[in-house]
């Protein structure tokens, strides 16, 4: 069988090397890994029987220490070539060893191990390597009792013998029409595993083509090319230390492609990606990109039909064009939307992800799939698994089995040595730590820059307006205007926003100052669009436009509610239940029972076929296709009425990740179009904080108050961004979270702005950092994330930090996920979470005391250390970073107690400053609980 070893790239390389030297020669082999080794790959001490079955060369026994090199060329050539590179390979890794050995003995043998092809001809390329291999080796004084020689020819024999090797690197391995070959390369016959494969593959591939401006509620209903408007995303890969940036800046979808061009090993951590990003930001269109990279590069040399190839080279030369790498480890991809999986888990619990993944798959064959042999796909071809879309799983119970499915298809994927990388994405806010963050590295998506929105908004009006060249030089040019104003720059910020800033600029001369104007804006002109068109549902849409409005947005909310409390949710409404909405809302405004039912039938058949941004889904179902549309809706359901009303509408969703989105609309529209209730909203906030001992610990307000700043809420008003600046510091005086980065970065913005919040953030700082505990620690994390920033802070954030003594704080290491073995001056106490838990828990009722017990039982149950702190400050004690993933119901059982509550929020702000990590890890799990609470509105009033 033929091998493209050139795909495998040379650390790849060196593993195919040693894990066939396992293979070959038995575990005695010594592996090395990534770093310096003293030119070994491998090595081993000890006889070595060479015989034919092993490498195809002569029958032959080495004694004493044999050394492995790895040789890669990216690009082989003809066999000339291939042995003039490695001689030259050789002489400078015999230079090397001469002069400096690294500490290390000269071997007595060498095993030359390359990926280039040598000629087999007397006198070419294998007998004249042999000749002046052996010449160089001697003139440089060096005695090898013995050495070989693997090339090409004996890769491929190699590979042929050792099945499992070859399985391994198979996705780097296999070159030509590489679904259509699968039946040999898993030594099989007359099996239709690779038509079904390249028939879901190439179904997948035209099916997500498209991203379509009907996402972003255009009833134009063009349909936009991936392979004319798709771009790679800016974000950060890592995150901050308080010594150096350890997060760096990425581009995420060639990130994820070069981190699929390797083998999963899962017995290393961090194997898999959590990819973070905010509403609009891009993700699902990120991981379709991806996916759609690893199908163009599997189905390359496939016998396609013409439209399939067609799009194949189409998306071949745009990922080109942007820079993306080609696949190297040929990743079959599934992306699955985690919302559907949480569907059938609704209807069928048991059902695993694997058996939904296979679920998908089967159903794109068009023959009979029974003797298909999908059971050993899994742990023969590598994968790429894309989870999109976790914070849209939202019902507790439905988040848990679909949390435990991804964690159960990790744990099989393992058992059979599979290659599979998992990516998953999430909204910040909606990630709750389901997963252990070792498993995972972290990439959270950046704002676009000026640039680079500029660039996405010249595809997309090149694609649209292409026809109307003096208009698309007219949007053109407003939105370079755009991006000069700090004001509407940052309406640019995301793909989403810079799609609706491209169509409002071809109607108007400049957009809105802020993210709820700019989707009213939106909504307005998409309106415009439908009654101005000839048709009886034209002038209805002008007749009853307050009562459409008033319907879309009931029927927004109402999706928004199911999701948070139904367990089966498929982000649709029956078209039946939009009549009831329609007929409700026109008979409350004084229509007879006749005219409001034949009007709500009007409304029904309309939403079945598109009515504004209400659009059909599924079978007979009426959606919204884009979440953040959704959320602007209900943001104005939940704004209508009187401000009493509306602050109580708006006051439980305050901790709610699920609702935070639709939180900041809503304080966008009334900031915007409610000015008396300005006051009011901040003050909710800081009241929300302060209502109990919990809600005190958990500070959702704060948090809130720190977003409402980075959406530039009453970015004209700089008295209430005073109001919201000062409760967001109060973050500080509490206990560090994952959002401090976040912060740090909104701080740092306003402190550019504003030269009296710019001093109330100096003094905050500084003055923390000469106390204890969690405070302290939190100002030395903003501050390490604020020197990084070109700001007006970054250079003073640096001072500070110099003068600072930090080297003490291991609890800063330990809160970052340090292991404790790897700190100095760091000891187990002998004492257990549980125990230290179970000590400090205040006086409670039977009942109440063990309700707290069961849940600090699930907690796992680590070792604590002491850290010794130099100075005066006292040793801290600590908890290894542990990821909460307690049962929900657990929590609920636990907190719904408000005795038990406010016991554990006086054991946690009570408890010694030296024990901050320890009191951050238990508010982390009461903020887990308060942020799944089903908090919505019960019930809707649709009389307004």
């Amino acid at each position: 069988m033929d091998y493209d070893l050139a795909r495998l790239g040379p650390r790849e390389f060196e593993h195919l090397t040693q894990a066939l030297c396992v293979a070959a020669l038995g575990d005695k082999v010594q592996i090395y890994g990534d770093g310096a080794d003293g030119g070994r790959d491998a090595a081993v001490q000890g006889r070595i029987h060479w015989h034919p079955e092993i490498d195809e060369g002569e029958t032959e026994t080495w004694h004493g220490y044999t050394v492995v090199q790895a040789k890669f060329r990216q690009r082989p050539g003809d066999p000339a070539a291939n042995l003039k590179w490695l001689l030259g390979e050789v002489r400078r890794e015999m230079t090397t060893w001469v002069n400096n050995r690294r500490g290390h003995p000269l071997p007595d043998n060498l095993l030359i191990a390359t990926n280039v092809t040598l000629s087999p001809a007397a006198g070419g390329g294998i007998d004249n390597a042999h000749e002046e291999i052996s010449a160089a080796l001697r003139s440089f004084g060096i005695d090898l009792r013995g050495w070989r020689i693997w090339h090409y020819d004996t890769f491929r024999a190699l590979l042929d013998v050792h099945r499992d090797v070859r399985v391994r690197y198979g996705g780097f391995l296999t070159s030509g029409d590489v679904l259509a070959r699968l039946h040999s390369w898993l030594d099989r016959k007359n099996d239709k595993l690779g038509e079904l494969l390249t028939a879901h593959t190439i179904k997948d591939m035209m099916a997500q083509q498209y991203v379509r401006l009907g996402k972003a509620g255009d009833n134009s209903d063009d349909k936009l090319a991936l392979d004319s408007i798709g771009i790679d995303l800016p974000a950060v890969a890592g995150g901050h230390s308080i010594r150096g940036r350890v997060g760096r800046e990425v581009m995420a979808a060639e990130y994820i492609l070069l981190q699929g061009n390797r083998v999963v090993d899962f017995t290393e951590d961090s194997s898999h990606i959590l990819v973070f990003g905010g509403p609009g930001q891009g993700k699902s269109t990120l991981t379709q990109m991806v996916c759609q990279a690893y199908r163009v590069a599997l189905l390359k040399d496939a016998v396609l039909g013409p439209e399939p190839r067609r799009l194949c080279s189409r998306l071949a030369a745009h990922f080109d064009d942007l820079g993306l790498p080609t696949p190297r480890n040929l990743r079959w991809p599934i992306r699955v939307v985690l919302s559907d999986y949480g569907d059938q888990l609704a209807v069928n619990p048991s059902l695993s992800l694997m058996r939904y993944i296979m679920g998908k798959v089967l159903s794109a064959a068009s023959f009979d799939v029974s003797g298909v042999g999908l059971h050993d796909w899994l742990g023969a071809w590598p994968w790429l698994i894309v989870l999109d879309g976790m914070d849209e799983v939202v019902s507790p119970t439905i988040r848990e089995r679909a949390s435990a499915g991804v964690r159960d298809f990790l744990i099989e994927a393992g058992v059979v040595k599979a290659d599979v990388l998992v990516v998953i994405t999430t909204r910040p806010q909606g990630y709750l730590g389901e997963f252990r963050s070792a498993d995972y590295r972290t990439v959270h998506l950046s704002d676009l820059e000026p640039d680079e929105a500029l660039s996405y908004a010249r595809k997309l009006t090149a694609l649209r307006l292409g026809d109307d060249p003096d208009l698309q030089q007219q949007v053109n040019h407003r939105l370079a205007e755009s991006t000069k104003e700090s004001e509407t720059y940052r309406l640019m910020r995301t793909p989403l926003q810079v799609t609706i800033m491209t169509l409002l600029l071809e109607r108007r001369q400049r957009v809105p100052a802020n993210r709820y104007q700019l989707f009213h804006a939106y909504f307005d002109t998409i309106y415009a669009r439908e009654l101005n068109k000839p048709t009886t549902l034209g002038r209805f849409l002008e007749d009853y436009r307050s009562d459409v409005e008033a319907i879309h947005e009931s029927v927004a909310l109402e999706l928004q509610r199911q999701a948070e409390r139904v367990v089966e949710h498929e982000g649709a409404l029956p078209a039946a239940d939009v009549r009831r909405h329609a007929f409700e809302r026109l008979r409350s405004e004084g229509n007879d029972e006749e005219q409001a039912l034949k009007l709500a039938k009007l409304v029904e058949v309309a939403a079945v076929h598109r009515l504004v941004m209400l659009v059909p889904y599924g079978d007979n179902g009426v959606g919204f296709e884009i979440r953040s549309l959704r959320e602007y809706l209900a943001a104005r359901a939940l704004t209508r009425g009187e401000g009493a009303q509306v602050l109580e509408h708006l006051r439980p969703l305050v901790p709610s990740a699920h609702w935070r989105n639709t939180w900041l609309l809503a304080a966008g529209r009334l900031f915007t179009d409610r000015e008396g209730l300005r006051e009011q909203v901040i003050s909710l906030l800081r009241e929300f904080d302060n209502r109990d001992l919990m809600s005190w610990l958990i500070r959702a307000g704060a948090e809130l108050a720190t977003e409402l700043l980075g959406d530039d809420l009453a970015i004209k008003s700089p008295q209430y961004r005073r109001l919201l600046a000062d409760h967001a510091l109060d973050r500080l005086v509490g206990l560090p979270d994952g959002s401090l980065h976040y912060l740090g970065s909104v701080l740092s913005g306003l402190a550019a702005e504003d030269p009296l919040v710019r001093q109330k953030i100096k003094e905050r700082l500084a003055g923390l950092l000469t106390g204890e505990g969690g405070s302290r620690a939190y100002a030395l994390m903003v501050l390490a994330h604020i020197s990084h920033l070109s700001s007006v802070l970054g250079d003073w954030a640096s001072r500070l930090l110099r003068d600072a003594d930090v080297e003490g704080d291991r609890g800063i290491a330990f809160f970052n996920g340090a292991n404790p073995a790897a700190l100095p001056e760091v000891s187990e106490t002998g004492l257990t979470l549980l125990n230290y838990l179970v000590e400090g828990l205040p006086e409670l009722a039977p009942t109440e005391r063990e309700a707290a017990l069961r849940l600090f039982a699930s907690l796992p149950d680590n070792q604590l250390h002491l850290a010794q702190a130099k100075g005066s400050r006292p040793a801290e004690l600590l908890l290894a970073r542990t990821d909460s993933t307690t049962d929900y119901s657990l929590l609920e059982e636990t907190f719904g107690r408000p005795a038990v509550a406010e016991a554990f929020a006086m054991m946690v702000t009570n408890s010694p400053p030296e024990h901050w990590q320890i009191a951050a890890y238990l508010r982390d799990i009461a903020r887990t609980w308060s942020a799944r609470r089903a908090t919505g509105p019960p019930t809707q009033d649709r009389s307004t």
